[in-house]
């Protein structure tokens, strides 16, 4: 891809010519430049199928540039060649794909220290450097700005894209592998976790009372609340863990909570800690109602 800019300036006109000829895996190569920590891998494929049963089939083509660093971040979303702002589809399967590997890859090599908190996105995007264009044949936008689409099919199969390249990446770059692994574990010991459940008998612990059927909130073994109501105890949890000292909140929703309860909270957290950059995720766990993690 060659790129000419003309600028004027006084009564002429000065040309600039960018040329990535290896498209997108050229522009990732040039904006991390000697501050990779890993190389730049490019990963490209086509796919065929359709966002419901009654929805026509389509084609989605997808390229991935992407590597890691330690001074550099970048996430960008490129479908049909119009920039997507607000990601959409591409941003949520890279959010799953990422998170779930490199979770699997800590896992299964033993990286996790006792009762260590499993790496998010927040970890994972902190070294990311990563650009992927994509095009499809038919595409839902999520309004007419266009920045971002919303096809269920383009996600889901990027997703599993993802998930497959970064298994096969992780077995053949070993070197690699540990890298990444060791970059996020060391950006994790900045991280709290903090957890919700239902108690199931009384007790006193850490000066808090608690009775059977309570809410109680604790960091590692110390208890910090315990409330009648979950959303009381989701609130009380995060003024002990001082989430306005943080940069970002996320909030790991349990297997029982409802929309109501996610908006409630992410409402609460934007309202009293407007600084602090607040993410939820759909964990989907059965022991906790909340995971909170700060970083």
């Amino acid at each position: 891809m060659l790129f000419i800019l003309r600028d004027r300036v006084g009564g002429r006109f000065e040309q600039y010519e960018f040329c990535y000829s290896e498209g997108i895996k050229d522009y990732v190569t040039e904006t991390v430049g000697d501050k990779g920590l890993t190389p730049v891998q490019f990963w490209q494929t086509e796919k065929k199928g359709r966002d419901r049963e009654d929805k026509p089939e389509y084609k989605v083509k997808m390229n991935v540039a992407v590597c890691f660093s330690n001074q550099i971040q970048l996430k960008e979303y490129y479908h049909n060649s119009s920039w997507l702002e607000h990601g959409g589809s591409p941003e949520r399967a890279v959010r799953n794909a990422f998170v779930y590997q490199i979770d699997n890859y800590i896992k299964a090599n033993g990286k996790y220290q006792k009762n260590e908190s499993k790496i998010t996105f927040a970890d994972v995007e902190e070294c990311l450097v990563l650009c992927i264009s994509s095009f499809s044949t038919q595409t839902s936008y999520e309004n007419q700005t266009k920045k971002s689409i919303t096809n269920k099919f383009i996600g889901d199969a990027m997703t599993e894209f993802l998930r497959h390249q970064l298994e096969v990446y992780f077995i053949e770059n070993h070197d690699d592998a540990e890298k990444i692994a060791q970059k996020l574990r060391e950006d994790m010991s900045d991280v709290s976790t903090g957890m919700i459940t239902c108690s199931v008998r009384d007790a006193h612990l850490n000066g808090v009372d608690i009775s059977s059927g309570d809410y109680i909130g604790f960091t590692d073994k110390t208890m910090l609340v315990s409330e009648k109501k979950k959303e009381d105890a989701f609130k009380g949890l995060a003024e002990k863990m001082k989430v306005g000292e943080h940069e970002f909140c996320i909030a790991v929703f349990g297997k029982e909570a409802n929309e109501d309860e996610r908006n409630e909270a992410e409402s609460y957290i934007s309202k009293n800690y407007p600084m602090v950059e607040f993410y939820s995720i759909d964990g989907g766990q059965d022991v906790y109602d909340y995971i909170l993690i700060l970083e």
